[in-house]
């Protein structure tokens, strides 16, 4: 997985954690124009939240039954939230920030 940090400069930082089974397997500090690789394993489901500010978004980041076979999978993170794609061109919208 990778994940590609599009906040415009000068915006507050994102930090992504990522889980596995209730265990941390990364924690990452965006900046904007900043990026993050994360390798998976194959057959356990990846979670991963961000906080934007106050804000907040989580995602299943990979899912075996809907990932897998992919070579990369590819997140945005910008002032909208996450986004996906399988080919790093085509984005769709995964999940907004929300507030608490």
């Amino acid at each position: 997985m990778k994940f590609t940090s599009a906040l415009p400069k000068g915006s507050p930082s994102v930090i992504l954690n990522c889980t596995v089974d209730r265990f941390e397997i990364g924690s990452y500090t965006f900046k904007p124009v900043d990026y993050y690789q994360l390798k998976v394993a194959l057959d356990d489901i990846h979670y991963c939240e961000g906080l934007f500010g106050s804000q907040f978004a989580s995602v299943r980041a990979y899912e075996p039954a809907r990932d897998k076979g992919r070579a990369t999978i590819f997140w945005k993170i910008d002032v909208h939230g996450f986004s996906k794609s399988y080919d790093n061109s085509t984005f769709k919208k995964v999940a907004p920030w929300e507030n608490e």
